[in-house]
């Protein structure tokens, strides 16, 4: 079931196509895959393709409303920055919720913007096969961006270089 012949090398300028949300944020998405609507039902953008088994979701939220929701519950962190903070709720829900191993974070910049990136793989539910995760966590002016990209554990080196590109093509409008 392997279809790894090495890295997918695509051009972000002839292979990638321009999604915009709102006005708010736009992202490449690889051109061999089709919007949906049945991956997260809190996604903002939405995007698959079935034969090859990849996917890439984004998920934005109001800053201030997260920081402020979780201050009422007492679950922030004032000693930690805004983007670990909700980077740490989010991977440990999805850490809890599934039988999957979190890598450790590594800090960076994505568009002047402080990002996290992690890496996580492990069995869900219903899929006989070990699924390989991305996950970036973007701090933007007024929103924080949550994008999930994902495949099989034995298609992840093929594709990890075109879920890169996406990710770092996240930009503010």
């Amino acid at each position: 079931m392997a279809c790894n012949n090495g890295p997918e090398k695509l051009s972000i300028d002839k292979d990638f196509e321009v999604t915009t949300f709102e006005n708010r944020y736009q992202i490449m998405i690889p051109d061999y895959m089709d919007a949906t609507d049945e991956l997260h039902e809190e996604a903002n953008l939405q995007f698959m393709n079935a034969y090859r088994e990849t996917y890439i979701i984004v998920i934005d939220e109001d800053k201030n409303e997260f920081i402020n929701s979780f201050k009422q519950i007492e679950s922030y962190d004032t000693t930690m920055s805004i983007i670990d903070n909700y980077a740490g709720v989010i991977t440990s829900s999805i850490e809890t919720s599934e039988d999957l191993t979190l890598g450790q974070p590594k800090k960076t910049s994505i568009n002047g913007m402080d990002a996290r990136l992690y890496l996580m793989e492990g069995d869900v539910d219903g899929i006989p096969e070990e699924i390989s995760y991305i996950f970036a966590y973007i701090e933007g002016k007024d929103r924080i961006y949550a994008i999930s990209t994902w495949t099989l554990k034995d298609r992840m080196e093929k594709y990890k270089n075109t879920f890169f590109q996406s990710i770092k093509s996240l930009k503010e409008l």
